[in-house]
């Protein structure tokens, strides 16, 4: 009902999402027989320049294409927030934060410390969040580290 669409369709696309790794059936689920849990194993969205492409201009254009289009999105809801900042609860003013670091690290610095920020985020996805406390709502989280253009 949700999505418009009916039992048998729906089953067709979630085996299908399930054939790519997207979503799995939840084992052990209480249903009926009819209703089948599933769960999404997809909790993001992670894309980087294409440098297993570098013979393909196409795939390389596609991926910078995404990554520009990210960074946009980003920025969009960066700025919304901002603007609907001074309407929101005293606590969720309190709780939100636009920070910005200058850091200097190596490169595997930089790999193990944006592995670590994963580790944290992980536990509080949404999609996948079990133990969500009464007064959560959905938040944007972005974590962007790259070597600042220009600096040799």
């Amino acid at each position: 009902e949700v999505v418009g669409a009916s039992a048998s369709n729906c089953s067709y696309h979630l085996r299908e999402l399930e054939r790519y790794g997207l979503v799995e059936r939840v084992s052990g689920a209480a249903g009926d027989g009819r209703e089948r849990p599933w769960r999404t194993t997809a909790t993001g969205f992670s894309f980087h320049p294409a440098d297993d492409d570098r013979d393909d201009p196409a795939a390389r254009r596609a991926s910078s294409e995404l990554v520009h289009l990210g960074i946009d999105d980003d920025a969009a809801l960066a700025h919304a927030a901002a603007a609907a900042h001074d309407a929101l609860p005293a606590d969720w003013r309190d709780a939100e934060a636009i920070n910005s670091y200058g850091l200097r690290v190596s490169p595997g610095e930089l790999a193990a410390l944006t592995a670590a920020v994963d580790a944290l985020i992980r536990p509080f996805i949404g999609l996948t969040r079990e133990d969500v406390p009464a007064d959560a709502a959905p938040v944007h989280v972005t974590f962007q580290a790259f070597r600042l253009p220009g600096d040799t």
